[in-house]
C-alpha cells in the first residue's frame, strides 16, 4: 500500500555520552564499548537484507539515533561502503546525519563532508541555557552557534536545526529568543517541536512531583501559530506539522516517510516499511549485536498492513503534510465508498474551520493544534 515508489535508508546509532530528561527514544549512554561490534553487526545486516526482495534504489540515506557522531570518520566510512555497495543511490542523494553541538570540531566536519554528507541535522533544542540545563542537555547556545558556523566553514549548504519551543521560562517569551536566535543563524531548514512528556522519562517524573511545570495549553497554542507567522515571514515554507524549509530543501528522507513511500532501517529498534509489510528489529543494542553477528537479520516482529490499516495510515501521513490528503489519488486505491465516508466526517471540521476541502484536505494552522483529535475522528469504523 506504498503511495510513494520512492525510498529511504535509515541507520540507527543508539549511544548518547548521557541521556536526554524527555528522551524516549531508543539511545543509551554507557555502551560506547559495544561501538565496534555494533558497526560490524550493522555492516552485516546491510550486506545480508540487500539479497531480500525490495528495492535497491534509494534517494535518501539518513545517521539517526542517539549520536551518531559518536561514532569516529572511519566507523561511518564502514557503514557507508556496506550501503553503496549493495544499494543503488541517485546522483542527486540526500545523506543526513545528526549531531548534538557539543564535541563538533572543523576537522571532524570536514571528514563528513568528504564521506559524502550533505545534510547536518543539529539537535540545538533551545538558545536559552537554563532551558537546556532543565532538559539534561550538555551543550549551552554558545556551542549551537559555534557548531553552525564551523559547519557551515566545512561545506554544509543544508543544516536543520531541532528546536523545541515550549519553555516555561520567562512565561514563554524565551521561546520567541530562541526562534529568533535560530533564524539569524541562516539554517536551511527548522524543525519546531512543542515538548513532549513521556511516561517513563527523567521529564516525566519531575512533572510528577511538581519539580518541572510545563508550559500551559493555552500559551504553547499561542506559541506554536505564532512560531508559523514567525518562520514564514523569515522566509520558510510550513510543509509538514512542525517542519519549516526554505525553497527545495525540504527533508527528502522526512517526505518519503510522510507520502508512504518504502524505507529500510538497520540497526537497533530500527523500522522498515517494504511494500506494505513493516518490520521491527530488535531493540536493545546488545541482544541487537549477537543476533545480527549471527545471521546478519535482527527483526524482532513483522506485520502486514490491512486494507483499512493502509488507509488510517494514509490518511495520518497525509494531513501531516501542508500538502494536505490527495482525495483523487485516495480514490485511485480504496473504494469511493469510503472516500465518501471521510469527506463526510471531515465536513464538521471544515465548518470550524479546522481544515480546508477541494480535491484535497487540509488542516488549518488551528486544525494542526488539534491534528490528534481529528485524526481519530476521520479514521474510518
Amino acid at each position: 500500500m506504498s503511495q510513494s515508489k520512492e525510498t529511504g535508508i535509515y541507520i540507527h546509532i543508539p549511544f548518547c555520552r548521557s541521556k536526554c530528561a524527555y528522551c524516549n527514544f531508543n539511545s543509551a549512554s554507557g555502551l560506547e564499548d559495544l561501538i565496534p561490534t555494533y558497526v560490524d553487526a550493522l555492516t552485516k545486516e546491510i550486506k545480508s537484507r540487500a539479497h531480500q526482495a525490495g528495492p535497491r534504489e534509494a534517494r535518501s540515506l539518513y545517521f539517526g539515533g542517539g549520536t551518531p557522531t559518536i561514532l569516529s570518520g572511519a566507523e561511518l566510512e564502514t557503514i557507508l561502503a556496506a550501503i553503496f555497495e549493495n544499494f543503488a543511490l541517485g546522483q542527486d542523494l540526500e545523506i543526513t546525519i545528526e549531531a548534538n553541538p557539543e564535541g563538533l570540531s572543523l576537522s571532524y566536519l570536514n571528514d563528513l563532508i568528504r564521506l559524502g554528507f550533505n545534510r547536518l541535522s543539529l539537535g540545538a533544542q533551545s538558545f536559552d541555557d537554563d532551558f537546556l540545563h532543565l532538559l539534561w542537555r550538555r551543550h549551552s547556545a554558545e556551542e549551537v552557534e559555534r557548531a553552525v558556523g564551523m559547519a557551515t566553514r566545512a561545506g554544509f549548504g543544508n543544516i536543520n536545526l531541532d528546536l523545541i519551543l515550549s519553555s516555561p521560562l520567562g512565561g514563554g517569551k524565551n521561546n520567541e529568543m530562541t526562534l529568533k536566535r535560530a533564524i539569524s543563524l541562516k539554517p536551511s531548514h527548522i524543525s519546531a517541536y512543542m515538548l513532549e512528556i513521556h511516561k517513563g522519562t527523567p521529564l516525566f517524573d519531575m512533572v510528577s512531583s511538581s519539580s518541572f511545570k510545563p508550559l500551559e495549553e493555552e500559551i504553547q497554542a499561542e506559541t506554536y501559530l505564532s512560531s508559523i507567522e514567525t518562520l514564514i515571514a523569515a522566509g520558510f515554507n510550513q510543509y509538514e506539522l512542525s517542519n519549516f524549509a526554505k525553497e527545495g530543501l525540504e527533508s527528502i528522507h522526512n517526505m518519503i516517510y510522510w507520502r508512504g513511500g518504502n524505507y529500510y532501517g538497520f540497526g537497533a529498534g530500527a523500522h522498515s516499511f517494504l511494500g506494505g509489510r513493516r518490520i521491527k528489529n530488535i531493540e536493545d543494542p546488545r541482544s541487537y549485536v549477537e543476533v545480527a553477528l549471527v545471521s546478519g537479520a535482527a527483526a524482532d516482529s513483522f506485520e502486514e498492513l490491512s486494507r483499512r490499516d493502509g488507509l488510517c495510515e494514509r490518511i495520518m501521513l497525509g494531513l501531516r503534510l501542508t500538502e494536505g490528503l490527495d482525495l483523487i489519488k485516495l480514490e485511485e486505491e480504496f473504494s469511493t465508498e469510503e472516500i465518501d465516508q471521510i469527506i463526510l466526517r471531515a465536513q464538521i471540521f471544515v465548518d470550524m474551520g479546522l481544515m480546508t476541502r477541494g480535491e484535497r484536505l487540509r488542516l488549518t494552522p488551528s486544525g494542526m493544534l488539534v491534528s490528534n483529535d481529528i485524526l481519530a475522528r476521520l479514521i474510518p469504523d
